[in-house]
């Protein structure tokens, strides 16, 4: 019988900003799997490494939008995650999946 592998996920609530860009998840090793979701309706920028901005980004999340797992990339990615708000009552729903 094989036994599969069992995974910590942790969940946080990332505020907003409109100036300064904010880390969603820090670079991590040990990370398997991660889920952004925004709950709001204003633009969200989100780039998988530093200092995200409205013309450097490699996605936009918007509560329209369904939310982005990290399956969708086709390579694992344990880099820095950093995101800029269109205003600041916005808020990002993060998941990361460690081993």
């Amino acid at each position: 019988m094989e036994f599969q592998k069992s995974h910590r996920a942790t969940t946080a609530s990332v505020a907003g900003n409109i100036t300064t860009p904010q880390t969603l998840l820090a670079a991590n090793m040990n990370r398997v799997g991660f889920s952004l979701h925004s709950t709001n309706a204003n633009a969200v920028y989100v780039k998988f490494g530093p200092t995200a901005s409205a013309t450097d980004f490699s996605l936009t999340l918007t509560s329209g939008s369904p939310a982005f797992h990290s399956g969708q990339l086709n390579v694992p990615y344990t880099g820095i995650i950093t995101a800029l708000w269109v205003t600041t009552t916005d808020a990002v729903k993060v998941t990361e999946f460690l081993e």
